[in-house]
């Protein structure tokens, strides 16, 4: 598609301009502040009773602190390797095995909930039309420079525990 494609060709300008280069791709990126999924659906918690989502795009949320840690990590290590790693926390979770753990922590935490339903992406349309499967593996970077992501869940529990700190 459209998305894989011009990450691609942003790729290939720095592959162009540094054969020296490190490129750490990544997806499905949230965090405790700013504009991105666990608070959009913080924020629909409290304006709607109900929320529509996608339970048939599967990826890996991955926490954006856990990102700079490894992007320090490779930056002091990769002195002499160039090239293209991936890095996402841990396992595999559609859209919707997102919203209901933080859902279900919004609970624990006696907040109110809305009804949460899981749809196909046919009934979500967008203007960019996202990939079914954007899991990355780590097998390299692990390999590589010794990085072990930590899974999803407590990565995204981490990241609940400031939220709601906050």
């Amino acid at each position: 598609g459209v998305y894989g494609r011009t990450k691609e060709e942003g790729d290939s300008v720095v592959r162009a301009l540094n054969p020296r280069h490190v490129i750490i791709r990544t997806a499905c990126v949230v965090s405790a502040g700013g504009a991105n999924f666990i608070n959009t659906m913080i924020r629909l918690a409290s304006e709607r009773p109900e929320i529509n989502v996608v339970d048939d795009q599967i990826g890996c949320p991955s926490n954006a602190s856990d990102i700079a840690q490894v992007l320090l990590a490779v930056a002091e290590q990769a002195r002499t390797q160039n090239g293209t790693w991936h890095f996402v926390n841990s396992g595999e979770a559609s859209w919707f095995d997102l919203a209901t753990r933080i859902f279900a922590e919004m609970k624990r935490r006696g907040l109110p909930i809305p009804v949460l339903n899981a749809i196909p992406t046919l009934q979500y349309p967008t203007p960019a039309k996202r990939p079914s499967n954007s899991r990355l593996s780590t097998t390299a970077i692990q390999r590589d420079f010794g990085i072990r992501p930590r899974h999803w869940h407590e990565a995204i529990d981490s990241i609940l525990g400031q939220r709601f700190s906050i």
